[in-house]
């Protein structure tokens, strides 16, 4: 595997673009709970939480786990992707060493 360096590179050796995009989705809290009892969020029992595959974890303060399928909401991600600007962009060299680029240039100039 080629290591990620963050150094200067001439265009004439760029190989390989790798763009990043990001996109959004919302996750609605009282519908993903809306079958339960109660909303762990609304109640403050909520010690720590992630998604993780299109599922949510929340692990509550006593202990207990409470996994919920949000898929039809993170596939919203998607239609949300904002492709005007990459977020990242790594290049590969004629020698396969990848290449940060910091920034949101559109223009990119060769070094000096």
């Amino acid at each position: 595997m080629s290591s990620i360096e963050e150094k200067a590179i001439y265009n004439q050796d760029i190989r390989q673009i790798e763009l990043t995009y990001e996109g959004h989705c919302c996750i609605d809290l009282e519908e993903v709970f809306e079958d339960d009892d109660t909303n762990p969020f609304a109640e403050s029992k909520v010690k720590q939480w992630w998604v993780k595959y299109g599922r949510l974890y929340v692990e509550l303060d006593d202990g207990s786990m409470i996994e919920k399928d949000v898929t039809s909401c993170v596939s919203d991600a998607y239609d949300n992707l904002d492709t005007k600007w990459p977020s990242g962009i790594m290049v590969q060299d004629k020698k396969g060493n990848w290449h940060n680029l910091v920034g949101r240039e559109t223009l990119w100039r060769d070094v000096p």
